[in-house]
């Protein structure tokens, strides 16, 4: 069972402009599931939380303060960033503005704070805690400023709109570490009590440790490692991340480089090496090519492989899957040959699906 960002409908309430359902609406509701709609077979709940997502425009504003105690060195920051791209220092009035979203943004990770707690309140009170796996994560993390745009690496549209265009807002189009490293938390039967584990993990590990946890056998060919199954492995020795602009692999946990697409390289963008052990924040790259040659490789066999592996499922599937995760715009880039007739038909489907799920929903409420 799914619950996660709906168009505001009768009798609820939208916590943003864009519409989608904030913390608070959706744990109740799937508390609700929980106490009423569910039968006796073993359940799967999926929550997608979209309250830290731009806009930031929290229920409660104040609940921190924008004028943050280190004003001065977080403005310094900000000089230094766009003294870099060549652009005058902050001005006062987007200065401000930064320090209340960043407020903003805090806020609405509050927010989903206590609904989990909320949650997992339930859950102990239940009695569901005990039998239940619970898993806390995220497909992504936010860019607030830290860095400068990068010259090929923007969304033109999303810039142009940008408080400061200069420096970064956002994901989706950069893959530093602010962006890539999320939470993942287990919790429950069979997952070591009180563990932290800093060996290199992806979200491709999160389905098949559910296998194991569960004792259950994976699909043939699932991706990932089985995080508890062996304690003693290192873990993956390359991770790899990509978006449309470029691709990155991370190896050993420590060697990371950043490889634009061949549009994106055309521009004048170059590959970016890091270590990440003498540089988490990835802020001074290093001058390694025969490092930079042998991660290049890597990354151009990976891309190869999962290209050959998409290129197998029909372009009419992928289409439908992706749209049934609501991502139009990414449906319709899929082939740049559509027609303004497919794409309308894309939006169509899209409506009728929402309706669909809308009177599921009202039947099971009732």
């Amino acid at each position: 069972k799914a619950y996660g960002p709906r168009r505001g409908e009768e009798g609820e309430t939208a916590h943003r402009r864009t519409g989608s359902w904030r913390a608070q609406v959706v744990v109740e509701k799937a508390r609700r599931w929980l106490r009423e709609g569910r039968d006796a077979r073993p359940v799967v709940l999926c929550l997608n939380l979209m309250d830290p997502h731009h806009p930031y425009e929290p229920d409660h504003p104040d609940a921190f303060a924008w004028r943050a105690a280190k004003t001065s060195e977080r403005r310094a920051l900000y000089d230094a960033r766009l003294v870099s791209t060549g652009r005058d220092p902050i001005h006062d009035d987007e200065f401000h503005t930064l320090e209340r979203l960043q407020a903003a943004y805090d806020a609405e990770i509050l927010q989903v704070d206590q609904g989990l707690g909320e949650l997992f309140d339930y859950l102990e009170s239940s009695g569901l805690m005990q039998s239940s796996i619970v898993v806390l994560t995220s497909d992504h993390g936010e860019g607030l400023w830290q860095r400068p745009s990068g010259d090929g690496w923007v969304n033109t549209r999303r810039h142009e709109n940008q408080i400061l265009p200069e420096l970064y807002r956002g994901h989706g189009e950069q893959l530093y570490e602010e962006l890539l490293h999320v939470p993942l938390v287990f919790h429950g039967p069979g997952v070591p009590a009180g563990r932290r584990d800093a060996r290199p993990t992806s979200l491709i590990d999160v389905l098949p440790t559910l296998f194991s946890l569960l004792d259950l056998s994976p699909p043939e060919g699932l991706q990932g490692h089985a995080l508890f199954q062996d304690p003693d492995s290192s873990g993956h020795d390359a991770l790899f991340s990509t978006c449309s602009r470029g691709t990155t692999i991370t190896q050993d946990g420590r060697w990371k480089l950043h490889l634009p697409n061949a549009v994106i390289l055309a521009r004048g963008a170059r590959p970016v090496l890091f270590d990440l052990e003498s540089d988490p924040l990835e802020e001074t790259p290093i001058e390694d090519p025969a490092r930079e040659a042998q991660l290049s490789s890597k990354i151009t066999a990976w891309l190869a492989l999962h290209r050959r592996d998409a290129e197998e499922l029909p372009i009419e599937e992928q289409r439908r899957l992706i749209l049934q995760m609501g991502y139009i715009g990414l449906a319709a880039d899929l082939h740049k040959d559509m027609s303004k007739e497919e794409i309308q038909r894309l939006f169509k489907l899209e409506r009728e699906q929402r309706k669909a799920e809308a009177a599921a929903a009202t039947r099971s409420e009732d």
